[in-house]
């Protein structure tokens, strides 16, 4: 797992190459996503509009809700 983040409620991190988890305080395991992005390394928790944002270190940047729906995409440009 290379990043973390949290919602007030859960401790979100890709941990496999194609599987983003939500974990609560005790470590116990909450939601299991499909990633919208390939081998997601950073996430990001967005408080305005309760999504996640997820990238991988050559994908586009990727908005998403809890239950896995993409909302917004942004091509990286090779950053």
């Amino acid at each position: 797992m290379r990043d973390l983040a949290y919602d007030g409620t859960l401790i979100w991190g890709p941990v496999t190459s194609e599987g983003i988890y939500g974990i609560n305080l005790r470590g116990e395991v909450q939601f299991e996503l499909e990633a919208p992005v390939r081998s997601p390394s950073s996430i990001a928790w967005d408080p305005d509009n309760d999504y996640l944002w997820t990238c991988g270190t050559t994908t586009e940047i990727v908005s998403f809700d809890t239950d896995g729906n993409v909302y917004d995409e942004y091509n990286s440009q090779g950053l």
